[in-house]
């Protein structure tokens, strides 16, 4: 697990379960965060601190059907805003980040929000079939790559 930056700009680490806690500081200037989604429907935003995996998100599915229905059927609205105050919060400097599959998602979209925050955000491209019905269980577009 790794700590936010501290004053001295530093880094703490501490070793992960089973081992022990054993501390270590090393220098650092950047801390890059290599997989980050962007972009998400305003109806998520209440809930976005509480889902972090597919997990979470199937266990939204299930404990709020209407709330996820509305999430992945609304367009997508620009959250770079919420990612940076989080990134700041714990000491990330930068993001590598691809577009959220949903409603309204693109790849322009994310050139977009890459633009608003150049020198934060680096964007990858992710082909267009692979965008939409997220959640929904249809892989037809998918399939049809194939």
């Amino acid at each position: 697990m790794v700590s936010p930056k501290n004053s001295s700009n530093q880094v703490t680490q501490v070793a992960g379960a089973g081992h022990g806690v054993k501390n270590a500081s090393m220098p650092t200037r950047y801390m890059i965060d290599v997989h980050a989604h962007a972009g998400l429907p305003k109806a998520a935003f209440p809930v976005a601190e509480e889902l972090h995996s597919a997990l979470d998100w199937g266990g939204y599915r299930s404990k709020d059907p209407v709330g996820f229905a509305a999430i992945v059927s609304e367009p997508q609205a620009d959250n770079t805003d919420l990612m940076i105050s989080k990134m700041d919060q714990n000491g990330v400097t930068h993001a590598i980040i691809q577009p959220t599959p949903g409603n309204g998602s693109s790849n322009e979209f994310l050139a977009s929000m890459v633009k608003r925050w150049p020198d934060r955000f680096f964007g990858i491209y992710r082909p267009e079939f692979l965008m939409s019905a997220a959640g929904s269980g249809d892989v037809s577009q998918a399939k049809e790559r194939r």
